[in-house]
């Protein structure tokens, strides 16, 4: 799997079908920028609280990016943005308790040592898909997407690293932008900005990882046979 590659894929098809995608994101994140900026006024709870809301919409993106992005290899078609996250009903508390269990782990690996957060990244780096396209329920997402990426663990950081440099880019990019901006106001749009131009990108980056994971050979199964 070359990273590269991934990544210029997930670039392509993001360029070619950004309005779908970006109506998806911004249809979740219109919600979760309101309840923040209401959320905002209770000071510093209200902040903690808001980033609850921004990994659950986070999660349903995931998901419903997930769903778009196997219908269109499948035959070309785009889902609706109703369908789309319509799609994540069934397994959104599953992706939520995920999210929650990745975003703790690799936070702290992350504050400690850096390099177990990283880590931690790289092999969970899909669990999101493997909870909607395989069902595989929460501990059952970060084993299989533990044996996915054990295959090609170099590879996978490469699209992790590659995608986490244009996340933190265009970041600092909004940042600037909005830099003179009151705070609750910059915070508002930040988060309109991020779930739906960037984080869609993102999304559809996981997701063509994990088919290029799941094509190749199980080499390790050949050789126990």
């Amino acid at each position: 799997m070359n990273p590269l590659a991934v990544v210029g894929d997930a670039w392509r098809l993001y360029s070619e079908h950004w309005r779908r995608f970006s109506a998806i994101g911004l249809a979740i994140f219109a919600v979760v920028a309101v309840i923040g900026l209401l959320l905002g006024l209770a000071g510093t709870f209200g902040v903690f609280v808001t980033q609850i809301f921004v990994l659950a919409g986070s999660v349903v993106l995931a998901g419903a990016v997930v769903t778009t992005v196997e219908r269109l290899r499948s035959d070309g078609a785009e889902t609706s943005v109703a369908e789309a996250i319509g799609s994540t009903r069934g397994v959104f508390w599953t992706l939520l308790a995920a999210g929650i269990l990745a975003g703790i782990g690799i936070g702290i690996g992350l504050v400690l040592f850096i390099f177990p957060g990283v880590f931690l990244a790289t092999f969970w780096w899909v669990i999101a898909p493997c909870i909607v396209l395989e069902r595989t329920g929460v501990l059952g997402a970060f084993g299989r997407s533990m044996r996915l990426v054990r295959r090609q663990g170099w590879a996978t950081f490469g699209v992790l690293a590659l995608t986490w440099v244009v996340m933190i880019l265009a970041g600092l990019v909004v940042a600037i932008v909005l830099g003179g901006l009151p705070p609750f106001l910059a915070g508002f749009i930040a988060t309109l900005i991020q779930g739906a131009f960037f984080a869609p990108f993102a999304a559809i980056a996981v997701t063509l990882t994990y088919f290029r994971l799941a094509e190749l050979p199980d080499v390790s199964s050949r050789r126990r046979r």
